[in-house]
């Protein structure tokens, strides 16, 4: 999605003498509210949380082809997403950027994961953030996920 930049047709004050907004000195999204340096590729769609707009200001965040990538000390992107898995295999899972990843494993029964329990979950009601699924050394990725 193309970002939709404030203008001064949405300034809201009658008597604005003139802003960098308004003088067309600042770009500002309607929408994901990224301003300048925090104004990723392409706008999600949504308001950016707090997090999401200082990590895209610092560099280490960006959205793109509508997937959100993190850029590593490596300098690989990896990319997140909400969507829930639909084929088996190994998958990165955190419940947002702020926490750290847990391996999962997906199958048909929902995933299983080790933190305190070997519990099966159904990864249908789990919200959070994916990345996967995970290519294993020598073999193919799982197809029909992450394409």
């Amino acid at each position: 999605m193309k970002h939709v930049l404030k203008t001064s047709k949405d300034c809201d004050k009658e008597d604005c003498p003139g802003c960098n907004i308004c003088e067309g000195g600042l770009v500002l999204c309607k929408v994901c509210g990224g301003a300048e340096g925090s104004l990723p590729t392409d706008c999600p769609g949504v308001k950016m949380t707090t997090e999401q707009d200082e990590a895209v200001y610092v560099g280490i965040l960006n959205y793109a082809k509508g997937y959100w990538w993190e850029k590593l000390r490596s300098g690989w992107a990896l990319r997140w997403t909400t969507h829930v898995p639909t084929s088996p295999g190994w998958y990165w899972w955190r419940e947002s950027l702020a926490f750290v990843a847990l391996l999962v494993r997906v199958t048909e029964c929902g995933f299983h994961y080790r933190a305190g329990d070997d519990k099966r979950h159904d990864s249908a009601s789990f919200g959070g953030q994916w990345y996967g699924p995970l290519q294993e050394p020598g073999g193919d990725a799982v197809e029909g996920y992450g394409e």
